[in-house]
């Protein structure tokens, strides 16, 4: 019995399973993409980040400290002599120095300080004691006090030498308040033999010369103090006859002595009487009357 053999077409299988492994690998990659694609994170876009606002509250820069204090007391006092002109005598009660402020400034006390203003009232000095031992920035607040000024500030003290005599001084700068208005001051402390202490004060376009001219007419009060005016009187005559015409230089001197006398009188402001008899005639300087 013969048989016959079909022969299949071998390429054609072969090419099928190439075929099949074609799709496979598409359908590999396919879902390998799927897969993918599945796990992919989502990235949600946020919002932009909102910026902060502005501060809401105003800064402001420090505020100033207070005016200035120009350095000026040193350098017009320093070693100098007074001009002449200054005839208004004063010396106060424990005070061991006086000084002679303007003609025609007007005198006046408070507080223990023997005071004398310019009429204007813009430029005024003021003496008073400085015992051993007191602090000298709170004399220097008396005596401002006295003069009617507050919110005083000082700048350091300096050495220096007062008047023709050259006292031995500590002086310093300042600014007060009269009123809303700042005004200049200044002040000289002197110990031992001339202690004392005085304050000068002036507003703009005021006799500040005059101020610093009674600082340079500083000299060391006659005993221990001037508790009765006396050695006011004293001073004012010795300065008068310096200016006095020479016919009447006899009269002041002889009323000096006398003055100086009273000085230690019992009876002192009662001597005067003799003082101004003496000067009838000629100027009686105001603090003799």
């Amino acid at each position: 019995m013969s048989s016959t053999f079909v022969r299949r077409p071998v390429l054609n299988i072969q090419l099928s399973h190439a075929a099949w492994g074609f799709v496979a690998l598409l359908t590999f990659a396919a879902c390998k993409n799927k897969d993918t694609e599945e796990t992919k994170p989502v990235v949600t876009p946020t919002a932009a980040p909102t910026p902060s606002e502005a501060p809401t509250t105003e800064i402001k820069p420090d505020e100033p400290e207070g005016p200035e204090i120009p350095a000026r007391i040193k350098a017009e006092v320093d070693g100098k002599e007074a001009t002449a002109g200054h005839t208004t005598v004063l010396a106060a009660a424990g005070a061991k120095a006086s000084y002679s402020a303007p003609k025609g400034w007007v005198k006046s006390a408070a507080s223990g300080f023997s005071i004398a203003k310019s009429a204007d009232g813009k430029a005024s000095f003021a003496i008073g004691k400085l015992g051993e031992g007191d602090n000298t920035s709170d004399e220097a607040g008396r005596a401002v006090g006295a003069l009617g000024l507050t919110d005083c500030k000082w700048a350091p003290a300096e050495p220096a030498t007062l008047s023709k005599a050259k006292l031995a001084a500590t002086v310093a700068d300042g600014v007060c308040k009269q009123g809303a208005a700042v005004v200049r001051v200044a002040y000289a402390a002197m110990t031992g033999d001339a202690a004392s202490l005085a304050v000068g004060s002036w507003a703009d376009g005021s006799d500040a010369n005059g101020v610093f001219n009674t600082f340079r007419t500083a000299k060391k009060s006659a005993g221990k103090g001037d508790a009765t005016g006396i050695a006011a009187c004293c001073a004012a005559i010795r300065q008068n006859s310096m200016s006095a015409p020479l016919q009447q230089k006899g009269a002041y001197l002889a009323a000096a002595g006398a003055c100086q006398a009273a000085l230690s009188n019992p009876q002192g402001r009662a001597a005067l009487a003799q003082v101004r008899a003496m000067l009838r005639g000629i100027n009686v300087p105001a603090s003799c009357r």
